[in-house]
């Protein structure tokens, strides 16, 4: 028996090491995913070349990097207006109708699954009045209704219907559908959105989340299906959160995935990845021993606020027992970190202190440099350019039959606004 047991440790150890040497390549990779533009590094701390923490501090970054309202102006110009960023996973549609709806650094937009089967993307807005189509967080309708004066979309974005203008002289429904953004789909179910209006050069650079995907059962996309999901409002800067998108999971293996001892004596010996982020404001995750994946989003909704999302998904059949558990303790991982950043937030913006020193991790200290390159590339284009570019606006039309159609809604809405209900069989979604 001895023997047996001396052979069988010998057998384990050899297999973890050639597992170790032939997936390191792989599971040491530790890449941010930048759109076709990885972040290039620079030392900005005070501590030795073998310390993981690091210490930002002014004039490293400006002074209002955590609190200004004119930085959160140009990253909307510079990140948000023109990057691919992923918002959701696939298993999120199941039926065409089914949309999701965000807010993203003052962008209302919604993901629908059209009829095709393709996510499609389009700003939360009626061409009409500029008020919002979908009023809720998710759900699922064919027809997209605008309460104010009735217009209304199919899944594909088109004015189906538009009560008032059909007797207006060259208005053209077809010229008149709701404002669609850039959407992508990857292998792996990951959708991400480019709100630039000029069609961007091909889409996000998903190889590696495609990868890593693979390498934790996340693929295919339909076998992996969404099985809960959470946003808190959390009192910080969008930035300040990028430390959530390496949340240490390791308590929650623990209390969700108690494993053998065997398999315990294997984890102890690997080398693994377990989370790959996507520039700017996103992660996926999986938890360490189980079938559990979860994704982090960053959603800024002013400089001090900022939505965290999570969602949870299970690559294999699971009892609702089990989904509120693991939820519970993700989230309740999840609401430490977030209270510990928001004390760190309101340390760091007290209008006392005449400068500020951020700890950051070496992968956050990255993340950060990336955002501040980022930003550096837009101004000098600004300044080459003399005045601020914003890549998600769209020009005004200038045209008889636009301002025709223009006088009509000036006459709608005095009628609206004198009491008479307009548009009794408007729908609101």
């Amino acid at each position: 028996m001895d023997s047996l047991n001396v052979t069988l440790l010998a057998f384990l150890a050899g297999f973890i090491f050639l597992y170790q040497r032939w997936s390191r390549p792989i599971l040491w990779s530790t890449k941010q995913l930048i759109s076709r533009k990885p972040p290039s590094t620079r030392p900005t701390t005070n501590t030795s070349a073998s310390s993981t923490h690091g210490v930002f501090k002014e004039p490293d970054f400006p002074s209002d990097w955590l609190v200004g309202t004119q930085t959160f102006e140009l990253e909307k110009r510079a990140i948000f207006s023109k990057t691919w960023i992923c918002l959701v996973h696939r298993s999120r549609f199941h039926k065409p109708g089914d949309y999701q709806s965000f807010s993203l650094a003052g962008f209302p937009l919604f993901l629908i699954l059209s009829k095709d089967g393709e996510v499609r993307a389009f700003h939360n807005v009626c061409r009409h009045r500029a008020y919002t189509i979908t009023k809720k967080e998710s759900g699922s309708t064919p027809v997209l209704g605008c309460h104010y004066h009735g217009w209304s979309y199919n899944t594909f974005g088109a004015l189906i219907k538009a009560p008032h203008f059909d007797g207006v002289r060259g208005f053209d429904k077809a010229q008149n559908g709701l404002f669609q953004i850039s959407a992508f789909t990857s292998g792996s179910g990951f959708v991400f959105v480019n709100l630039e209006v000029a069609t961007p050069a091909g889409g996000p650079d998903v190889g590696l989340l495609d990868a890593f995907a693979g390498r934790g059962g996340l693929v295919p996309r339909n076998t992996s299906p969404w099985v809960a999901g959470e946003s808190i409002e959390a009192g910080f800067n969008w930035k300040l959160g990028v430390k959530l998108l390496h949340l240490d999971t390791q308590r929650l293996e623990k209390k969700v995935a108690p494993t053998p001892w065997l398999a315990n004596l294997v984890t102890r010996f690997q080398r693994r990845q377990d989370n790959c982020v996507l520039f700017p404001t996103a992660s996926v995750a999986t938890i360490h021993g189980t079938r559990w994946w979860y994704t982090i989003n960053l959603l800024p909704l002013a400089p001090e606020k900022t939505v965290v999302r999570c969602d949870l998904h299970c690559s294999e059949r699971t009892s609702k027992a089990q989904v509120d558990k693991a939820m519970e303790k993700l989230m309740l991982l999840l609401q430490e970190n977030i209270r510990e950043i928001e004390v760190e937030y309101r340390t760091l913006t007290d209008a006392s202190r005449e400068s500020y020193m951020m700890s950051v991790s070496r992968e956050s200290e990255d993340h950060q440099t990336a955002i501040l390159e980022r930003l550096q590339e837009h101004v000098k284009l600004e300044k080459a350019q003399g005045n601020p570019i914003h890549p998600a606006m769209r020009k005004r039309r200038e045209n008889p039959q636009f301002e025709q159609a223009e006088q009509l809604c000036q006459s709608l809405d005095c009628v609206a606004s004198a009491g008479t209900d307009i548009s009794s069989n408007a729908l609101a979604w």
